[in-house]
């Protein structure tokens, strides 16, 4: 029986409801084009539901790849309109919140679960319109940018039965900055579906055999460090001529365009761009994963979560991350993984340094690693908490009509 953080931030044992309770159908409301942390998230929980007495559907407000992702698992998806309406663009935004409702009242939805702040503003609502439960399912950290406060602000106001968020850190922040309290679930990995073979980059990228590879993944946007990353790699090749590096991921709809540039003049500016790869967006980056020594983490600003460092661990990769609120929480510091100050690129390099010399060590601390992720966030787990929350809505819904 899977132990998870409950709603007042102690460990909690939960259990899927019993066989013959009435399956609570809960409407998802997304807007995401294309695939990122949230979304994975999202994937690894879908294909769970069903056991633990949920029947999903997904309402996408956009089409685009990622649709066809969450149609390729097989579950009820629908879309509203080629584009995610704007807050402030008022009159559409009403005009979504009633297609949503109608869609909930239509499909007899009991549960509109918000992926996301935006999300949420039109989930809250429309919940109210169709007189179904609200849950606001949150994934970036509060008061981050002026515009991030509004929506926050309009979402809250919705007045959701309940918000969720993937850390304490999080759960903190929130009622500090809003006085509300979210229950801490944290993201699944669909651990069934993590990949036991890894790339073959070395022999594709003509590398040594032998050579040690660290890697780091994710979108690349400024405050995810790969620049501290770069630096980093610099000083390791002090102490390991041979080593390699892998930088993992693309710009985001469109956002940073210029960073991917940036980073390779950097490479070259720092005379290592002969040991640096850097393969853009790729479906295969768990593979990639699966083929690095090291597994960095380098964010400058507060992780919500830190699903990379979860996915490293779940594949028994040695984790180096930055004390960044969600990864503090995920490792434990020198059995799970390591942890550096964030920016700090010499303290990053020396932990990769090291485990670089040890293999032994990496593979006691992949081990532990590996043990830890599936025990906390195999998403077939982490699902029967959501789905807790989901019947607790519909048992509540139900008494007061």
């Amino acid at each position: 029986m899977p132990v998870l953080l409950g709603r007042d931030g102690r460990m909690r044992r939960y259990s899927s409801p019993m066989p013959d309770a009435r399956p609570v159908r809960v409407l998802y409301v997304q807007g995401a084009t294309e695939r990122a942390g949230a979304e994975a998230v999202l994937l690894a929980r879908l294909p769970h539901l069903a056991g633990a007495g949920v029947e999903p559907v997904v309402l996408s407000l956009v089409d685009g790849p990622f649709v066809g992702e969450l149609r390729g698992l097989e579950i009820p998806v629908e879309t509203l309109s080629p584009t995610t309406p704007r807050v402030r663009d008022a009159a559409r935004f009403l005009g979504v919140i009633r297609d949503v409702a109608a869609t909930a009242r239509r499909l007899g939805i009991d549960v509109i679960d918000g992926w996301g702040e935006k999300m949420s503003v039109i989930s809250g609502w429309a919940a109210r319109r169709a007189g179904c439960a609200a849950v606001m399912t949150l994934h970036d950290a509060p008061r981050r940018s002026a515009a991030a406060t509004v929506v926050q602000l309009a979402a809250i106001a919705a007045r959701h039965d309940a918000v969720v968020v993937p850390s304490q850190w999080m759960a903190s922040e929130f009622h500090r900055a809003w006085r509300i309290h979210p229950r801490v679930i944290p993201n699944g990995l669909a651990i069934e579906s993590l990949p036991e073979l890894a790339a073959p980059i070395r022999r594709r990228l003509g590398w040594p055999r032998d050579a040690p590879v660290a890697g780091i993944f994710g979108r690349l946007v400024g405050w995810k460090g790969q620049s501290v990353f770069l630096r980093a790699a610099r000083a390791v090749l002090d102490r390991e001529p041979d080593a390699r590096f892998l930088v993992v991921g693309g710009t985001l709809y469109g956002w940073e365009a210029g960073y991917a540039d940036e980073l390779r003049r950097s490479a070259a500016a720092l005379g290592i761009a002969d040991r640096v790869h850097f393969t853009g967006h790729r479906d295969d980056r768990l593979e990639l994963m699966l083929a690095c020594d090291v597994v960095c983490h380098a964010s400058l600003e507060p992780e919500p979560f830190g699903l990379v460092v979860a996915e490293a661990m779940a594949l028994e990769r040695a984790v180096v991350a930055t004390r960044t609120r969600g990864p503090e929480e995920i490792i434990e510091a020198g059995r799970t993984g390591l942890l550096v100050p964030a920016g700090d690129d010499r303290a990053l390099a020396t932990s990769v340094g090291d485990l670089f010399a040890s293999p032994d060590r990496r593979r006691r601390i992949g081990a532990a690693a590996g043990a830890a992720a599936r025990s906390r966030f195999d998403s077939a787990h982490v699902t029967a908490a959501v789905a807790e929350l989901y019947h607790e809505l519909e048992r509540r819904r139900l008494r007061m009509r």
